[in-house]
């Protein structure tokens, strides 16, 4: 991205990036979900990648954001995979512990939960070389 940005315009990425404490659950959850889902990164390694890709970018912001959704995600999708009834366990049983780090919770009788978002945006700070 930053090879296609002229000075001072600005890259931002954002995704989903659950606690390292819950990574391995939010991961198999979303496997279940999305077969080509390989992991999600942790917000401080989706962090040190971005920073670690940036020796023309200057870090400008980093936050944590919390994107509401409905019951689980994307269940038309894994009802063909036969998995929709084991994301549901899944999110039940996070009601109580919060194992999946979506902050589960029950509202007229359904599941809702917030997917863990990392936004980092940045601002390019010089051309890209000649090649």
């Amino acid at each position: 991205m930053r090879r296609v940005c002229r000075p001072g315009g600005r890259v931002v990425v954002a995704d989903t990036a659950p606690a390292l404490s819950k990574a391995d659950a939010f991961n198999r959850m979303e496997q279940l979900r999305d077969p080509s889902h390989v992991r999600a990164l942790s917000p401080a390694e989706l962090l040190r990648i971005h920073l670690a890709q940036s020796a023309r970018l200057e870090p400008r912001r980093h936050q944590r954001e919390i994107a509401a959704g409905e019951n689980p995600p994307g269940l038309p999708v894994v009802e063909a995979n036969g998995d929709a009834d084991r994301i549901r366990q899944l999110f039940a049983e996070s009601l109580q512990s919060d194992s999946l780090g979506v902050a589960a919770f029950r509202k007229d009788g359904e599941v809702r939960f917030s997917f863990p978002t990392v936004i980092v945006a940045s601002v390019v700070t010089s051309q890209a070389p000649s090649r």
